[in-house]
């Protein structure tokens, strides 16, 4: 076989294993705010209830505050709707490190939303 042949068989088949095998992990904290559905309430990059986007969280909120927030704890319960607070309240039960995965995921969302323009 002629060695330039070998030579795109061998890159043909690098960047078949560079983008087949080599993929990144999804971060644990989507990983929770995924499968806690927390896009029912909330929108992160434009996707979800855009009423209550979490994209700049990170500005707003220390990690601190953010988990209060997400686990309904005393300071924010009187700010919650009723349904708001029992949905919250299930987070408190979560597993330690997928709660703190979750608190690290929204607190480094630093990213002003997009507003869509207007109509004219």
């Amino acid at each position: 076989m002629d060695y330039r042949i070998r030579a795109v068989l061998v890159l043909v088949w690098l960047g078949f294993a560079s983008t087949s095998w080599a993929q990144v992990a999804p971060d644990p904290g989507r990983k929770v705010f995924d499968g806690q559905h927390c896009s029912r309430c909330h929108a992160l990059a434009g996707k979800g209830n855009k009423l209550r986007p979490l994209d700049d969280i990170g500005l707003r909120l220390d990690a601190a505050k953010i988990r209060a927030a997400v686990t309904a704890s005393a300071p924010v319960r009187p700010s919650l709707p009723a349904r708001a607070l029992v949905a919250k309240q299930k987070f408190a039960a979560l597993p330690a490190a997928e709660l703190d995965a979750l608190i690290t995921f929204l607190a480094a969302q630093k990213t002003k939303p997009v507003v869509p323009a207007k109509p004219k």
